[in-house]
């Protein structure tokens, strides 16, 4: 019996997604971008990276913006970029 991949957790030998180029586009600095997809395509782990790495590049918090629809999503935005920033 085998076990399924997490959908979470890609293997390191996993191809990397068809979209990989416009994800590193995306979380680029040096980039401007609107990140429109539909939902479960991994929008949150693109605006996290991003956000990271603006902070990563010295762009002071107050100057970074997300909008989210609702409040949970904002919450649940906050805390992967603060998870995200303690991991690294």
């Amino acid at each position: 019996m085998t076990n399924q991949p997490s959908l979470f957790d890609a293997a390191s030998d996993a191809p990397p997604p068809p979209d990989q180029a416009a994800r590193d586009f995306a979380v680029d600095p040096a980039h401007f971008v609107v990140l429109e997809a539909s939902a479960g395509t991994g929008k949150t782990r693109v605006l996290v990276d991003r956000y990271v790495r603006l902070l990563a590049a010295g762009v002071d918090p107050r100057h970074g913006l997300a909008v989210t629809f609702t409040r949970k999503a904002a919450a649940e935005m906050r805390a992967r970029v603060l998870a995200e920033l303690r991991r690294r």
